[in-house]
């Protein structure tokens, strides 16, 4: 999209300003399959990264499990603690990365394809 449409070639209805209408809407149409495309990824990756979570709390249980089976062996203990809070922080920082990821760019995106 080079320039504005021309006032008076749209009051003329000429021929030039009929070609450059429809190089507007062959742009316009080009971006709105972008958009699309750029909202269904975006869905995915939540949906991936929902699962990859998911994975992550299950993983977390064990660790919490395994850390109760050793639990007289305080370096062990001690040690899976650590690794299992470092863990579970990550594993909220990327659930407020997803939650964020999908208010700012799927719902936006919906939003302006919906106007």
């Amino acid at each position: 999209m080079d320039s504005l449409l021309d006032f008076e070639e749209c009051v003329q209805d000429s021929p030039e300003f009929r070609l450059k209408l429809e190089l507007f809407e062959a742009d316009v149409s080009e971006l709105e399959t972008q958009l699309d495309k750029a909202m269904k990824l975006c869905g995915r990756m939540v949906e991936a990264g929902q699962a990859y979570n998911a994975a992550n709390q299950l993983f977390l249980a064990g660790l919490a499990e395994l850390s109760a089976c050793h639990g007289k062996d305080g370096v062990i203990s001690n040690c899976l603690n650590q690794f299992n809070q470092g863990l579970q922080e990550m594993v909220n920082f990327h659930t407020m990365l997803l939650d964020q990821t999908q208010r700012a760019i799927s719902q936006q995106l919906t939003n302006l394809c919906s106007q």
